[in-house]
C-alpha cells in the first residue's frame, strides 16, 4: 500500500521553528497519529531534516495542498518583509511591512499576503524573488526604504540587507548602535528612529506599532549582551516598550545617582592600571600633606578640560563603545602624567628595532596606557605596521602618517584632524590606494588631505571610528 501524504500548515513551535511551518504526513493514520516530517518551503528552505508526530484531528484540521505547502507561503505570517510594491502615485519601490495574512487560489496556483506597512495594510502579490524575509533589527534599519527597484534589483537588495546587518551585529567587523553610522556607509537614506512601525506579537498573534529606537536599544543592548550607556534604560522584552526601572546598584546608600568617579570606575573591565594608585598606610601625614599641596595646581589646570570630556560622554551616551573611550581618556588625564608620576601605567616594551620611526618615552608611556592589553607588546614600529596590516578592520584607512599621529597622540602637532578618522566607502579607499605609498611610515609621506564633514553626524562618525582604534 503506497504511503499517503497529507499537508498542513502548523503553528510556531510545533516543527522546531519561531513562525508558522508547512509538514507533511508520511504515513498513515495509525492510533489516531501521523508521522510529520517539516517542509522545506519558504522562509525555512535552508533548514534540515526535521520529523515528529502530531494528532490525526490537527493534520486534518489544519490541511492544505500540496502547491501552497511547496509555495510556502504561509511560512511567512508574522514575519518582517522587504517587499517590492506599488504605492498609489508611485513607481515600483521597496517597502518594508509584515504579514499579517495570506489568501491561496488553488485554480490560479497564486496567492497574496496581507501586508501591514506604516500607513495602512495592503495586498501584495506573492512573488518569492521580490521579498525578503529579515530579522528584526534589519528590519527597523530599512536601508532601501522607498528606493526604485530598477535602481536596486533584488540581489542589491539582499547584499544591502546583510551588509547592514553585518554592520549593526558586528559580523566581522565592529559593532555600531549608530544607524546613522551604518545607513551613510551604504550610501542609503537615514531613518527617524522616532517613529513607529509594525511588528507582528506571535504570542498574542496581533500587529504593535514600536519606535525604530526602542527595537535597535533591546537588540542591540538587550539581545546582544552590551552595556548599556549610562542613563539609558533597556525593556526586558520586545512588545514592553515601557523600559524597566533601573538597578539598585545604579544608586548611592541615599538614592542619590552615583558620582561620574564612580559610574567611570563602572567601565574598568580590565584597565585598573589606569586609575590612579591609593596612597600607602604607611605613608606619614607630612608626606601625604605635602604631595596633596602639589598635586593641587595640577588638579585646578585639568578641571575645566575634563568637564568638557564629562559632557561631552553624556551626549554620546547612546554610543557605549564612545563612552568607554571616553572615560579611558579622562581617567588618562587624572593619572598624574604630567607630574611624571607614571607608576600606575603600564610600561611598554623596552627594546625596539632601529627604524624610520621612533617613539619618545612619553609616547611608550601613553600607548601603555591607551592600550593596555592587545598592543601592550608592541613597539612604535610594530604599532604602527599592524595598524596598517589590519586596514580591513577599521571603517578608516589607517595610512602611515595617521598611524603615526594617532600613536602619539600629538594631533595639533602634526596636522592630523578627528576627520582623517572619518568612515569611507570602498571607492575613497581605492583612491587612497592608489595615490598614496601605504608602506611608507617615513615622515616624507604626507598626510592626506581629511574629508570635510558636511554635519554633525558626520564628525559623530568620525568620534565613533576613532575609538574603535583606541
Amino acid at each position: 500500500m503506497a504511503e499517503s501524504s497529507r499537508y498542513a500548515l502548523f503553528k510556531p513551535d510545533v516543527l522546531e521553528t519561531v513562525g508558522y511551518a508547512y509538514g507533511r504526513a508520511t504515513s498513515t493514520e495509525r492510533q489516531g497519529v501521523y508521522d510529520v516530517e517539516r517542509l522545506a518551503s519558504g522562509r525555512w528552505v535552508d533548514l534540515g531534516a526535521f520529523a515528529t508526530q502530531r494528532g490525526a484531528a490537527e493534520v486534518e484540521r489544519r490541511g492544505v495542498t500540496e502547491e501552497e505547502a511547496l509555495s510556502g507561503i504561509g511560512t511567512y505570517v508574522g514575519s518582517a518583509l522587504c517587499v517590492a510594491r506599488v504605492p498609489p502615485g508611485k513607481p515600483k519601490v521597496w517597502d518594508y511591512g509584515v504579514v499579517a495574512g495570506y489568501t491561496w487560489c488553488d485554480r490560479t496556483i497564486t496567492g497574496t499576503l496581507q501586508i501591514t506597512f506604516i500607513e495602512g495594510t495592503s495586498n501584495v502579490a506573492f512573488v518569492k524573488e521580490e521579498l525578503q524575509d529579515l530579522v528584526i533589527a534589519t528590519y527597523a534599519l530599512r536601508p532601501c526604504q522607498m528606493r526604485g527597484t530598477a535602481d536596486i534589483m533584488p540581489a542589491e537588495m539582499r547584499s544591502l540587507h546583510a551588509a547592514a546587518h553585518g554592520h549593526f551585529n558586528g559580523v566581522g567587523e565592529p559593532a555600531r548602535r549608530s544607524s546613522t553610522t551604518v545607513l551613510k556607509k551604504l550610501t542609503m537614506n537615514l531613518i527617524d528612529e522616532s517613529q513607529a512601525v509594525p511588528v507582528y506579537n506571535l504570542d498574542k498573534t496581533r500587529i504593535e506599532f514600536l519606535k525604530i529606537e526602542h527595537i535597535l536599544n533591546y537588540v542591540f543592548y538587550q539581545e546582544g549582551r552590551r552595556r548599556a550607556p549610562q542613563g539609558m534604560d533597556v525593556a526586558a522584552s520586545l512588545f514592553a516598550p515601557d523600559a524597566k526601572p533601573g538597578r539598585a546598584d545604579d544608586h548611592g546608600p541615599h538614592g542619590h545617582n552615583s558620582t561620574d568617579a564612580e559610574r567611570m570606575h563602572q567601565h574598568y573591565d580590565s584597565d585598573d592600571d589606569l586609575a590612579p594608585a591609593e596612597p600607602s598606610r604607611g605613608d606619614r601625614p607630612s608626606e601625604r600633606a605635602k604631595r596633596g599641596r602639589d598635586e593641587l595646581p595640577v588638579e585646578a589646570a585639568s578641571n575645566q578640560g575634563d568637564s568638557r570630556l564629562t559632557a561631552l560622554r553624556r551626549r554620546l551616551e547612546d554610543d557605549p563603545e564612545m563612552v568607554r573611550d571616553i572615560v579611558q581618556l579622562i581617567a588618562f588625564r587624572q593619572s598624574n602624567l604630567s607630574n611624571g608620576s607614571a607608576s600606575s601605567l603600564v610600561n611598554t616594551a623596552t627594546t625596539e628595532p632601529k627604524s624610520q620611526f621612533r617613539s619618545s618615552r612619553q609616547q611608550g608611556i601613553v600607548h601603555g596606557a591607551m592600550t593596555n592589553g592587545k598592543y601592550f607588546s608592541l613597539d612604535a614600529q610594530l604599532f604602527v605596521e599592524t595598524m596598517q596590516s589590519q586596514a580591513k578592520n577599521f571603517d578608516y584607512l589607517p595610512h602611515p602618517g595617521v598611524a603615526r599621529g594617532f600613536y602619539g597622540w600629538d594631533f595639533s602637532f602634526r596636522g592630523l584632524t578627528i576627520r582623517h578618522f572619518a568612515p569611507m566607502d570602498v571607492e575613497v579607499e581605492r583612491e587612497y590606494l592608489r595615490r598614496y605609498d601605504m608602506t611608507d611610515f617615513s615622515s616624507k609621506n604626507k598626510l592626506p588631505e581629511p574629508q570635510r564633514a558636511s554635519d554633525l553626524a558626520d564628525v559623530l562618525a568620525a568620534l565613533e571610528v576613532l575609538g574603535i582604534g583606541v
